[in-house]
């Protein structure tokens, strides 16, 4: 059982990644502006990128066409990899036998059981998005994409009742514990096409958007024991057991109001409107509940530097089950050339304490009309796995973008 955890999620990440050719509820981060500047984007997101956090910022032409490309990856630890960890180095079949005959054993097991919170949890998540966006007429402008997200979560049920150091004959007894793991995911791609209006009135602008987006997901839902993540074989047979696949749609609502000179905007997004769910195998779903987002922009020397903010209205469920997600965030960005852009942020998930302040970095290098962009988030807290200690959530993001 030594050190089977990591192999149990990576094996869990890695069969989703297979089944589907790649996206559960919280408001994902798209982007390098986003994940370098505190996920803020409802405001502050122009071009290809509007079409998913904010459908009123299509109207934003700027230079089009405009073709964007990114690809992210996230891991979250919500407190969970170093008590499975130990769960897993020990000895559950002499336990299971005979608690009363290495009762130390048997305690350790019962001590780090009773130690697990409900909302502990791990993610891992890989987004990527491909759009284009063109213009319609002086006032509006249309963009179609494709938005995909795998997010695959692993969670404990934690029996707390059988936990008796006492012989298999006593039904409390902890060789009867029923302590599972529970896979639940998501493998969903997006397809939206978007459209957005500007009215402009005394040099004030509103700009009016939405979305309708062809839904497809590959669902995951099952569980085993945590006796059993050492056994591979056993382990595969189930993951591949857990997939569903199922189609829906969803609608995304926005508006945008721009200030005079470009100083100031405000937007509001609501997405999924009509809550669109998917099948599991386990006759459960897995809900896309609609999501409200509100955010503002603050720009100053001709859009050189920008401050931008983010609010869930909503809280939000996640793959990790019992953890949910309400974020707020805040990033600057600084354009000092037209060849070079540098963000930074900061954000918090609000309904959790896990995993703290997150941390956000980004760089931006413009070669003539292809631009290409990276950016990081690293939070404060940190995980244990193995003795060594890592950031609870991180995330690295590469990005293209070409305007013509």
């Amino acid at each position: 059982m030594k050190h089977k955890i990591a192999p149990v999620i990576s094996m869990f990440a890695c069969f989703v990644l297979y089944q589907t050719n790649i996206y559960a509820s919280e408001f994902r981060v798209f982007g390098h502006n986003a994940t370098a500047m505190g996920g803020t984007g409802v405001a502050s997101s122009q071009g290809t990128l509007a079409l998913y956090y904010n459908p009123a910022a299509v109207a934003i032409k700027g230079p089009v066409p405009r073709i964007t490309g990114s690809i992210g990856v996230l891991w979250r630890d919500t407190g969970i990899a170093e008590r499975l960890d130990s769960l897993a180095d020990k000895d559950w079949n002499s336990v299971q036998m005979n608690p009363t005959a290495i009762a130390a054993e048997a305690d350790s097991i019962k001590t780090e059981i009773l130690a697990i919170e409900d909302s502990d949890g791990a993610m891992f998540d890989v987004g990527g998005q491909l759009a284009v966006q063109f213009g319609i007429g002086p006032a509006g402008s249309m963009a179609v994409g494709a938005f995909s997200d795998v997010q695959a979560g692993v969670a404990p049920i934690i029996d707390r009742t059988r936990i008796n150091i006492s012989l298999p004959s006593d039904p409390n007894s902890i060789a009867n514990n029923e302590t599972k793991i529970v896979f639940k995911g998501i493998a969903l791609t997006e397809v939206p096409l978007g459209y957005a209006q500007k009215i402009s009135f005394a040099g004030h602008q509103l700009n009016v958007g939405g979305a309708v987006k062809f839904m497809s997901a590959t669902t995951f839902d099952g569980s085993i024991n945590i006796e059993d993540v050492g056994d591979s074989g056993n382990l595969d047979n189930k993951l591949s057991r857990m997939d569903m696949e199922d189609n829906n749609f969803g609608v995304d609502l926005g508006v945008l109001y721009i200030a005079p000179a470009d100083l100031l905007s405000a937007g509001l997004v609501v997405k999924n409107i009509n809550s669109p769910s998917f099948d599991t195998v386990e006759g459960n779903t897995i809900d896309e509940n609609m999501q409200l987002r509100a955010g503002v922009e603050a720009a100053l020397l001709k859009r050189k530097l920008r401050a931008s903010f983010d609010l869930d209205l909503t809280e939000n469920e996640t793959v990790i089950q019992g953890y949910n997600s309400r974020f707020a965030g805040i990033g600057v960005a600084l354009a000092p050339t037209k060849g070079i852009s540098l963000q930074g942020g900061v954000s918090k998930n609000l309904s959790e304490t896990d995993p703290g302040i997150i941390y956000s970095l980004g760089v931006g290098l413009g070669f003539g009309v292809i631009h290409v962009n990276v950016a990081a988030m690293m939070s404060s807290k940190m995980g244990q796995f193995d003795d060594n200690s890592f950031p609870a959530e991180a995330r690295v993001l590469l990005a293209l973008e070409s305007t013509f």
